[in-house]
């Protein structure tokens, strides 16, 4: 493969998130699988504060869970939730750097009040995935502006449940 070219002479196609990866640009935050005691809302917020020094794109939005109906909003956010528990953060990129953000991708799992604007509602029924954006919507948190994103489920009771982020930083 040389250029634009294959070896085969096709024209090489690649979406930017894979040309990101290939360059340590791309990350992953978990919460991980947490169980929660009871019915509550739970919480879990990526936050680009305006010193990093970063653009943030946000490509995906995963929930799981195994407890029952949940349901709750994704909001976007000005100041930062400071949840509580740091989040599991890699980079896509093995070896590749630490993420700018890191130290501010939290979660609770215990009683979170909800922040920011509202921009979707989810509902889930018993042990499903649910990918937020979803239809190649994104979310761009932009350098020098204090912006994130969070998501806020209601768990009907005890039972399992996680968020993971992807993102690019540029």
């Amino acid at each position: 493969m040389s250029g634009f070219i294959n070896s085969d002479g096709s024209a090489l196609v690649e979406m930017n998130t894979q040309t990101m990866a290939r360059s340590g640009q791309v990350f992953s935050a978990t919460t991980t699988r947490v169980l929660a005691s009871g019915a509550l809302m739970t919480g879990a917020s990526l936050f680009n504060p305006a010193n990093s020094g970063k653009n943030i794109l946000v490509f995906s939005i995963k929930m799981g869970l195994n407890n029952g109906l949940v349901a709750g909003h994704a909001t976007l956010t000005t100041t930062d939730p400071a949840l509580g528990t740091a989040m599991n953060v890699y980079n896509m990129k093995a070896g590749g750097p630490t993420s700018a953000i890191a130290g501010t991708l939290s979660y609770v799992n215990g009683a979170a009040t909800q922040s920011g604007n509202v921009f979707d509602f989810f509902q889930a029924p018993t042990a499903d995935f649910r990918e937020m954006l979803s239809n190649f919507k994104v979310i761009l948190l932009p350098a020098g502006a204090a912006n994130g994103v969070a998501v806020f489920p209601s768990i009907p009771a005890s039972g399992y449940w996680a968020v993971t982020f992807t993102y690019a930083e540029y």
